[in-house]
């Protein structure tokens, strides 16, 4: 069979980790790989509910060996990926690769003379073209930003499950506030400016988002990466991590709109 492309990683370990945390989301993907000047694949992909969006954008700069015949997109089941991808090891070079209509996972051991090989059958599905570029242009006009490291939002949603499954994010001009009054009780963890990275910080009374959600973005990028999460008063939630020498994660979560009669106390 003819290679359509390929693209292979020395250090697989943050791709694998963006792909276990995708599956907390999806249960397919389609990879988009084609001939750009920077970047190498991308994922552009929704949830069924439509509340959350992922864009991934892998930069060619960030792959060991990258190669293309031609524009190629591809679907496959996320679970099936997942499972194969655990079975490579952190001393190992993993190379993606579409023959027709395979995807072939390969795990080239370097300390050995050894390797995996797994072919996962695709799926046929008609993409929902996710238009980022007017969704960039809504970033635009958001008037609160920050950063902080990715553990910090993990350790706000593990403190805040504890009373409550929807977490409000609230502003002014010194602090942000992560909070949640139920009838379990009330929750509240909050960053002066001083301890955030690049802040701009205006006054915003603040939407509600799930926990759930959150914590979701939360595990598609590493540990140690720095996260910049963007807020604007009944607008989505939007968080945007760099990886790598140009690689890029996003995601939208749209918040929970209150209705009459509405209390937060799932």
């Amino acid at each position: 069979m003819s290679e359509l492309a390929h693209i292979t990683f020395d250090d697989p370990s943050v791709f694998i980790t963006m792909m276990e945390g995708l599956s907390n989301l999806l249960d397919e993907v389609a990879f988009v790989f084609y001939p750009d000047k920077k970047t190498a694949v991308c994922i552009k992909e929704m949830d069924t509910s439509h509340i959350c969006s992922v864009g991934i954008w892998i930069a060619i700069a960030d792959c060991t060996e990258c190669t293309f015949k031609a524009e190629t997109t591809i679907t496959i089941k996320l679970p099936d990926l997942v499972k194969a991808l655990k079975r490579g090891k952190k001393d190992t070079q993993l190379k993606l690769s579409i023959e027709n209509n395979r995807f072939q996972v390969e795990f080239l051991f370097t300390n050995k003379k050894q390797s995996k090989k797994y072919i996962l059958n695709t799926i046929d599905r008609t993409l929902v073209e996710l238009d980022y570029d007017a969704l960039h242009t809504m970033i635009e006009e958001y008037k609160t930003h920050f950063t902080f490291p990715n553990a910090e939002l993990k350790n706000v949603c593990d403190d805040g499950e504890i009373i409550t499954e929807v977490m409000q994010i609230s502003a002014d001009t010194n602090q942000i506030r992560f909070h949640n009054l139920t009838i379990n009780g009330e929750f509240e963890s909050s960053y002066e400016k001083e301890e955030l990275i690049d802040p701009k910080l205006t006054k915003l009374e603040g939407n509600f988002f799930a926990i759930t959600y959150l914590k979701t973005l939360h595990k598609v990028y590493p540990s140690n990466a720095n996260i910049t999460i963007y807020l604007n008063q009944d607008q989505p939630f939007f968080i945007r991590g760099k990886l790598g020498e140009g690689s890029m994660i996003e995601g939208f979560l749209a918040p929970r709109v209150e209705e009459d009669g509405d209390t937060y106390d799932e």
